[in-house]
């Protein structure tokens, strides 16, 4: 992971991607969302460690957010958290086998971009992912997702595919990424 942004955490409305490096330093006055970005690498450890019934865990063994309530910027417009990572895959001969078909190729350096929207059904007190998106190559896919995990909304390239995506009767609830 090169960087790593957050919309509507705590005092955070919006960052924009910040690069992680051996020595990363975070300058800001007090209350301007420093420990709250330090605090979300363990919140994503102990929500891919542990059980838990949406996908952040936003009080466990490591940090206590509270709850996505407690957790929501205060004057977020709509009622979701955000996080967005980047990735960079570098240069790589690599060997594809499609079927009867073998491809050797070089993949160019490659930067991928996942953005995981988090919601709230407030009825059913529980957080899901409501929408992932992925990016790269020049290529952009978009699922958004209701409550119970079904797909609502599938898009490649703009591309509306949401009738391939309904196939899947309901996408694992469990985990960051579904």
């Amino acid at each position: 992971m090169e960087s790593i942004g957050i919309e509507n955490l705590r005092s955070l409305s919006r960052t924009n991607f910040i690069e992680l490096k051996p020595i990363t330093l975070l300058l800001g006055q007090n209350s301007s969302g420093k420990s709250t970005f330090l605090r979300t690498l363990p919140l994503f450890r102990q929500s891919v460690e542990s059980r838990t019934t949406g996908p952040i865990l936003w009080y466990g063994q490591y940090v206590d957010f509270g709850s996505f309530q407690e957790s929501i910027y205060r004057n977020a417009k709509n009622k979701e958290i955000s996080f967005l990572f980047r990735f960079g895959v570098p240069r790589a001969e690599k060997r594809i086998r499609l079927s009867r078909w073998h491809f050797t190729g070089i993949l160019e350096d490659m930067e991928i971009e996942l953005k995981l929207t988090i919601a709230a059904d407030t009825k059913q007190e529980l957080n899901y992912t409501k929408e992932c998106r992925l990016s790269f190559a020049k290529h952009n896919i978009e699922i958004s997702f209701d409550s119970t995990g079904r797909v609502i909304r599938f898009l490649v390239n703009s591309r509306d595919l949401t009738e391939v995506g309904s196939k899947f009767s309901k996408i694992q609830r469990l985990g960051l990424i579904p």
